[in-house]
């Protein structure tokens, strides 16, 4: 799931970060970002509960949709950000967790006033 997320990454250069938790809110990945030496995982995230962030709670509430957070600043980065989000199904409809997608603000704006 990582090396996938990870693919996925460099193909967006506006994505920060990828993670994925559990039903529960317990991250079940490292964070996917670009912070690393070349992109990467880092598993400091791994395990931690994010069940009380408004970008879980909002696609465990949505499901079929995503959603997008208000900006806030990054535990991680430090940098202004938003999380688009949304509920993880199976092929039978149940619920594995929620993946996040952090999308840096500033390199946003930066990326739009350059097209």
């Amino acid at each position: 799931l990582e090396q996938v997320l990870l693919g996925c990454l460099q193909g967006f250069p506006g994505f920060e970060l990828f993670y994925v938790t559990d039903a529960t809110g317990r991250q079940v990945t490292g964070n996917i970002g670009r912070q690393q030496a070349g992109g990467g995982v880092d598993d400091s995230a791994r395990g931690k509960s994010w069940r009380d962030r408004p970008w879980f709670q909002d696609a465990v509430r949505q499901p079929g949709e995503v959603v997008v957070s208000d900006i806030y600043r990054s535990k991680a980065t430090g940098d202004y950000c938003f999380t688009i989000s949304t509920l993880l199904v199976d092929a039978d409809g149940r619920t594995f967790g929620v993946l996040g997608a952090d999308v840096n603000f500033l390199k946003l704006l930066s990326a739009d006033s350059q097209a």
